[in-house]
């Protein structure tokens, strides 16, 4: 196999593993019971997941941060989540 073949295809697998990850991170926040979980974006970049977002409270913050966490291939989690100014 040639190494510009073989590159690519290493290439693909990571970009599809990325795409599974972020899609059962996704799935997981939506299924969430706190609809302010449901309205969280996300970037994946290889096993990074950069939450993005408003909630309401931080305990949904940590209910956020800790469901991306568990998901598996999931190294790091980056908080860019903001909770309303007290």
């Amino acid at each position: 196999m040639q190494t510009d073949e073989l590159r690519s295809r290493q290439t693909a697998s990571v970009t599809d593993q990325t795409k599974d990850v972020g899609r059962e991170v996704l799935d997981n926040l939506r299924s969430s019971n706190f609809p302010g979980l449901r309205r969280v974006k996300i970037e994946v970049h290889g096993n990074t997941v950069t939450l993005h977002g408003h909630l309401n409270s931080f305990h949904e913050r940590q209910i956020a941060i800790s469901t991306a966490n568990r998901v598996q291939g999931v190294n790091q989690v980056v908080d860019r989540l903001s909770l309303p100014h007290r």
